[in-house]
């Protein structure tokens, strides 16, 4: 079930990339470097809830009227929320799989 959950973040964020992009000229030119060079992650601190916490008390927390979860309920709901954010992160990391990443250049 957290895979999934896992792999449901990663698509919505995808599915929104892929919506921005396809808004605009197709003659445009890319800024994105993508020779980059490969690295490897071979260890990680995995992140706390009070880190969360902390990053996200210090951000804004926007939405568009399209998103499925409004910003004003995730500003409300963040002790709720936190924990979850937090071990989706954390999966993500120790999985190793961007490919969400790779698909949005």
């Amino acid at each position: 079930m957290i895979q999934q959950t896992v792999e449901d973040f990663n698509n919505y964020f995808q599915d929104k990339v892929d919506k921005i992009r396809s808004g605009f000229n197709g003659n445009q030119e890319s800024t994105t470097e993508h020779n980059l060079p490969s690295c490897t992650l071979t260890t990680f601190e995995p992140t706390t809830i009070e880190e969360v916490k902390e990053i996200l008390k210090d951000i804004e927390i926007k939405s568009s009227t399209n998103d499925p979860l409004p910003a004003t309920i995730v500003k409300e709901n963040l002790d709720i929320l936190v924990p979850h954010l937090c071990t989706i992160v954390n999966l993500s990391l120790s999985s190793g799989s961007m490919e969400g990443a790779k698909l949005a250049h």
